[in-house]
């Protein structure tokens, strides 16, 4: 019988991506059970489908690391609760489960202006051009 218990101690709330996008999260996982024990990160889908498994790992009791995990986000726009489960593979059970926000939306633009006309001499009443330079860094 299996004394490893595996719990998920630091991860992000909310994920954000594009449509398809990638998304790369990284989480801190510990071994609070009495002896070493091999698991694997599972992330799961608002369709309960797991959609990422995490490679196995060894870790001792009282151990952390921390895991990088790596999946695509849904083809269409919204807010979806996933979840990332801790999976112990010495009994087949999830020890730990945690739920977090991924939103996914198209980038939307951000605009800077980056050249501008800082000085301008005219008479009253005059028109003038000015060309200002903007540049989208969304």
């Amino acid at each position: 019988m299996s004394t490893s218990y595996f719990k998920i101690i630091e991860y992000p709330s909310r994920v954000y991506s594009k449509p398809q996008g990638s998304a790369n999260i990284s989480i801190k996982i510990g071994n609070y059970g009495e002896e070493a024990g091999v698991f694997h990160i599972n992330v799961v889908d608002h369709n309960n489908n797991i959609v990422y498994t995490s490679e196995s790992t060894t870790l001792y009791s009282a151990e952390t690391t921390d895991v990088a995990l790596i999946f695509t986000a849904p083809a269409s726009e919204g807010t979806y609760t996933w979840k990332l489960q801790a999976f112990n593979e010495d009994n087949n059970k999830v020890d730990h489960e945690v739920s977090f926000t991924l939103v996914v939306q198209q980038a939307y633009p951000v605009f800077k202006v980056v050249e501008y006309t800082d000085r301008v001499t005219t008479a009253p009443l005059q028109q003038y051009n000015i060309v200002v330079k903007v540049q989208n860094i969304g």
